[in-house]
């Protein structure tokens, strides 16, 4: 297990040269004595209680899984390291409690082998299930467990090693209840271990206090080593001997009797185990693959951020789900990479392969002296460290995320603890994400749908109209609502848009409302509770007069509409436009044709002139020496890249200006109506054509030669000088629309 402490930026990779050698062994030897420590915790752990006679056998079993894991374990990281992973083991441990309380009246044989299968099953699940992530290269989907739900399944993992833990040194393993989880208060109160669990819990918070202090690699191993010795030492003080110490709990019973000094064979077993158990652990086995699964890629992931070195997550899950399958054959318990050990590697300067290597073999010595170890390390050292390991997930992902998260999110991993350790791993992690998925409702709710608000007084289509048609649309536009849209839209969402149209409905002093354009570009998808919405948005429409144009709608989303009953229809209550400048410019289209006041948008030129300059004696003449000229249907008035050498001023019709784009498609630019002014701004700058200017329809207009003007300049100064008055002004116009767009724009 990953008990060594973490540490900062790594050395560069380096081949097995001199240099390395020993850091290699003595990187590998630490990590050797830590799977030691801990394989003879974790069996403590998993085989006390009616497990007890599988106490040697599933200590060696433990010790050979870190030996696979360690030589086993494949990453593009050189020196990565796998380790037995303590998070799965304390949902296995609750399984396996269980279990042995299922089976009370069978042979002690039929429940080790059990115990090894449920075991070996969970690395099988996660082996299989890391493999398959990874070859669908779905290495990213820990992304998408909210953290919350990830810490207090760590968390939760935490508190049942503590409970497990005090379950070792008071013997309450044999109880548990309907559930299968030990009960906490129990352990704490009873009287007989009181002593015991003192001395383990001295011992816990001892070792946290060192490695607090400590970060060297030899602190664990050293404590530990010093604490063995210290018990010997007060054994020898009081004149007790090691039997009577085991008798009186100090020292594991596993050694007393015949049937626990290695009489169960792992050869024996597979005949003996009792399959119905095995699948009625199934939903540990698979919490213990998917904790498994989140683990491996938050370790690749806090790796690449320490080394500064990007890993690919779907191979690394590979070899992950490899060493895990070659662990199952012999009821091996799973895991992955170990982040701590491998960074120390890395500090140390082993940053060759041969580091797993060596940790596999300094754990394999430790296999040949299983036996022993069992019987002559006390129970404070082997619970000790079981709660040393529940404490420190406790410490890392319940207290401290109480700084760092908010406390919504907080109260999600409190309540995964609590849940899980009144009632399960799989009801905690039931309840997280169904508390976490009600909270990221609520936030995304509050979310402002609305991106941004405007009216047709503001924000205008990129249609030039004459002046009288401007003012006209400035005056009145505000009876244009428009409602730009963004986000994933469902019910709690789209409230806001039935919210903000009643209340324009409502607003005094406002114009009526007769357009809404809702620009739904930004909309990433919407559910069909968010239909509910937009059919209220019918009903206000059709009640309250106004109709509603939807622009940038996706074919999905359209598809939605129609499945909802919510239909589009030309001159409907819902018209669907393929963009926010056709919507607007339609809206503008409605609203000028129904204006009250004469508007006469095909006038004569002299009107259009009027408009602009106001009454002039002279206007006639500036009509007398304009050229004339009438184009049909796609007639080009102005052709891209031909020198900018007169201007046109639109009596009727209208004209586009496009843009042909390198794949063959027209990108409309604007569009301007009678009494606007074309080809102007080139004029001015003397630029050739940018765009071509084409006719919607037959289109009368009024054409000036730069030509012409300069005559003018000469013969009639005063004419000429007119002529640059209305194009100031009609410039000045331009400029005062844009700049109302922008503002708007900006919200």
């Amino acid at each position: 297990m990953d008990t060594l402490p973490s540490v900062t930026p790594p050395l560069p990779e380096r081949k097995a040269t001199r240099s390395v050698i020993l850091p290699t062994l003595l990187s590998g030897l630490m990590v050797g004595v830590d799977n030691v420590g801990s394989s003879l915790a974790v069996a403590s752990l998993l085989f006390s209680g009616a497990l007890v006679a599988g106490l040697q056998l599933g200590t060696q079993v433990l010790l050979l899984s870190s030996v696979v894991m360690a030589a086993g374990l494949r990453s593009a990281q050189p020196n990565a390291i796998g380790l037995v992973q303590e998070t799965g083991i304390a949902i296995l441990s609750a399984a396996l409690l269980t279990m042995s309380g299922h089976l009370e009246n069978v042979g002690e044989g039929a429940r080790v082998a059990t115990a090894l299968a449920i075991i070996g099953a969970a690395s099988l699940a996660t082996g299989v299930t890391c493999l398959t992530v990874g070859w669908l290269r779905l290495g990213g989907f820990a992304r998408f467990i909210p953290f919350p739900v990830v810490a207090g399944f760590l968390a939760g993992s935490g508190w049942m090693l503590v409970e497990g833990a005090l379950a070792m040194v008071s013997g309450g393993n044999s109880e548990a209840d309907t559930h299968g989880q030990v009960n906490l208060l129990d352990h704490l109160t009873h009287l007989k271990s009181l002593d015991k669990i003192g001395v383990t819990l001295l011992f816990a918070v001892g070792l946290i206090a060192l490695l607090r202090r400590f970060s060297h690699p030899a602190v664990l191993p050293g404590f530990l080593v010093a604490s063995g010795a210290l018990f010997y030492l007060a054994l020898f003080a009081f004149d007790l001997s090691p039997e009577q110490a085991r008798i009186a709990g100090w020292l594991p019973q596993a050694a007393a009797g015949p049937t626990t000094a290695g009489a169960i064979s792992l050869g024996a077993l597979p005949g003996q185990v009792v399959w119905p158990e095995v699948w009625g652990a199934l939903p540990s086995i698979l919490s213990v693959a998917l904790l498994n699964l989140l683990g491996a890629m938050l370790n690749s992931s806090g790796l690449e951020l320490a080394t500064g070195r990007e890993l690919d997550a779907n191979a690394e899950l590979k070899g992950t789900g490899v060493a895990n399958l070659l662990v199952t054959p012999f009821g091996g318990a799973s895991g992955y990479m170990g982040l701590g050990v491998t960074l120390l590697a890395e500090r140390m300067g082993a940053t060759t392969r041969w580091t797993g290597a060596v940790a596999a073999a300094a754990t394999a010595l430790g296999l040949m002296f299983a036996g022993p170890l069992i019987s002559v390390m006390p129970a404070f050292l082997t619970a000790g460290i079981v709660l040393f390991l529940g404490l420190e997930l406790l410490q890392e992902w319940l207290l401290t995320t109480w700084r760092t998260l908010p406390r919504t999110e907080w109260v999600v991993v409190f309540l995964v603890v609590l849940v899980t350790g009144a009632a399960g791993f799989l009801n905690g992690l039931a309840l997280g994400i169904a508390v976490a998925m009600v909270l990221f409702v609520v936030n995304y709710a509050r979310l402002p749908v609305l991106r941004n608000t405007t009216s047709g007084a503001d924000q205008r289509s990129n249609v030039d109209r004459s002046l009288e048609a401007t003012h006209h649309l400035q005056k009145y536009g505000d009876a244009i609502a428009l409602l730009q849209i963004h986000g994933y839209l469902f019910f709690g969402s789209t409230v806001a848009i039935v919210d903000w149209i009643s209340r324009r409905l409502a607003k005094d002093g406002a114009s009526p409302l007769l357009y809404v354009v809702l620009d739904m570009r930004r909309v990433q998808g919407a559910d069909s509770s968010a239909m509910a919405c937009f059919a209220k948005i019918h009903k206000l429409a059709e009640g309250n007069g106004f109709r509603v144009f939807f622009s940038h709608l996706a074919p999905d989303l359209t598809g939605l509409f129609k499945d909802s009953g919510l239909t589009f229809a030309e001159g409907g209550i819902f018209s669907l436009e393929p963009d926010l400048d056709h919507a607007l410019e339609r809206c503008e289209e409605y609203l000028l044709a129904r204006s009250k006041e004469p508007l006469l948008l095909d006038a004569e030129m002299r009107h259009h002139f009027e408009v602009i300059m106001g009454p002039h004696p002279r206007i006639p003449d500036m009509v007398n020496v304009l050229e004339r000229l009438s184009f049909e249907r796609e007639g080009v008035l102005i052709r891209r890249g031909d020198p900018a050498d007169s201007f046109y001023f639109l009596e009727s019709g209208s004209v586009r200006i496009s843009l042909t784009l390198p794949d063959g498609r027209l990108l409309r630019l604007r569009t301007m109506t009678s009494g606007a002014i074309v080809g102007d701004i080139g004029v001015c700058l003397a630029q050739p054509r940018v765009a071509d200017v084409i006719a919607n329809g037959p289109v009368v207009a009024y054409r000036l030669t730069t030509t012409a003007l300069e005559r003018l300049e000469v013969e009639d100064p005063a004419l000429a000088i007119l002529f640059h008055r209305l194009l100031a002004r009609a410039l000045a116009e331009k400029v005062v629309v844009a700049n109302a767009a922008l503002r708007a724009s900006q919200g």
